[in-house]
């Protein structure tokens, strides 16, 4: 049971009851306060009062959005921020957002999020040259916690029946996602299968075309194993350049280059997965070592 509070707060002490009555509800929501008390509320401690005004948006705006549909128990342990950065991240695969500033400041990054959770909205977000609304986004000024706060509504947004949407003028080439062991620099060797996949599904009704050129300048042949897995056997010794197109424009980081090895010896071991090519603070970093 919560304490009860003065209705007509009079006298000052009545007044730091009735704070203290508050921060006590926050303390049993497990709202992390640090270094303020009734009297600092009471006496006007702008410093104090805007730090908790923060902590509130962190957990009520930011981390409670994002945890209300699940997730993973890495997931609910990081922090706000990196929470709403990943979730970012996710539903804006064409772009790589790595924080609240200066990534934001051109415009694209919140044209292609709003593409993101209601496609056709802002299909052309790629040609923008600025942003026209909110304004506000492209002050150098405004710090990461504003842009944190306005980015923190979208995860619960939802898309009007009366939306102007707009038909597609392009493919987004940029949006496709590749992984796999055959398309990294270094790993594959000959007489081996060099894998790799390639998800198309943000990119548009396009065909992909796959090109491979070994290091005598011949082409090595694709196969097509499933609708976005490809795998090629490399027989030469030296680099090889893997060219991805969508609609005629090179997706992201294509072409690859693969320096592939000499033929493995009487024991041979491979690894790969996303996390041999990067990670994120926090975040998981698989790959998998086989031994054949």
């Amino acid at each position: 049971m919560f304490r009860k509070y003065h209705t007509r707060p009079t006298f000052r002490q009545m007044r730091l009851d009735n704070v203290s009555v508050a921060l006590k509800l926050l303390d049993q929501e497990n709202v992390k306060l640090v270094s303020i008390d009734s009297k600092a509320i009471m006496d006007g401690n702008m410093k104090l009062i805007l730090g908790l005004v923060w902590t509130l948006i962190l957990h009520y705006s930011i981390s409670s959005h994002l945890l209300e549909d699940g997730g993973q128990d890495k997931t609910k342990k990081q922090t706000p921020e990196l929470r709403l950065l990943g979730w970012i991240q996710d539903n804006v695969p064409e772009l790589s957002i790595t924080n609240f500033s200066q990534d934001w400041q051109n415009g694209k990054a919140l044209g292609a999020l709003v593409d993101g959770l209601a496609p056709s909205l802002c299909p052309d977000w790629e040609s923008w040259d600025k942003v026209i609304a909110p304004e506000e986004i492209i002050d150098p000024r405004v710090d990461e916690q504003s842009i944190m706060t306005y980015l923190s509504m979208f995860p619960k947004a939802q898309l009007k029946s009366e939306a102007p949407l707009k038909p597609k003028s392009v493919t987004k080439p940029k949006a496709c996602r590749v992984s796999g062991r055959g398309l990294q620099p270094k790993g594959v060797r000959v007489g081996q299968v060099a894998d790799f996949k390639v998800d198309t599904s943000r990119a548009g009704p396009v065909e992909l075309e796959v090109h491979i050129k070994g290091p005598d300048g011949f082409d090595v042949p694709v196969i097509p194993r499933e609708a976005i897995d490809d795998i090629y056997h490399p027989d030469t010794v030296g680099k090889h350049t893997v060219d991805i197109t969508w609609s005629g424009e090179h997706i992201l980081k294509s072409p690859f280059e693969v320096d592939v090895g000499p033929k493995a010896g009487p024991q041979l071991v491979r690894a790969w997965g996303p996390g041999l090519e990067g990670g994120m603070v926090e975040m998981s970093a698989d790959f998998i070592v086989e031994f054949i």
